[in-house]
């Protein structure tokens, strides 16, 4: 889940019984940007918000298969940047329309 502390208690409310055991591991964003320090340059506020929408997004059987470690919070930014910059091909008659008409 991400969200406010407010959206996530009204989630877990609709989710669980008032009196059912919960063990309940949270992520901020001081600790998304600690967990990737090694990152140069380290992350945004943007990029830290991004991870932090992927984790809260992760299907519980992920979750429970692979947990939420400093290194997989490290590599998903990572991944994030990558997809980021990554690079297209494109048809120089097409590129050249595109910005004529642009």
């Amino acid at each position: 889940m991400y969200g406010t502390r407010e959206e996530l208690c009204v989630q877990l409310e609709n989710m669980f019984t008032f009196d059912e055991p919960l063990t309940l591991l949270i992520w901020t964003e001081e600790g998304i940007n600690t967990a990737c320090r090694e990152a140069l340059p380290g992350p945004d506020e943007t990029e830290i918000r991004a991870v932090m929408k992927v984790i809260g997004a992760m299907k519980m059987a992920d979750y429970r298969r692979e947990g939420v470690t400093n290194q997989s919070v490290s590599e998903l930014l990572i991944r994030q940047r990558e997809a980021a910059n990554r690079l297209v091909s494109v048809p120089a008659a097409l590129l050249s329309r595109v910005l004529r008409d642009y």
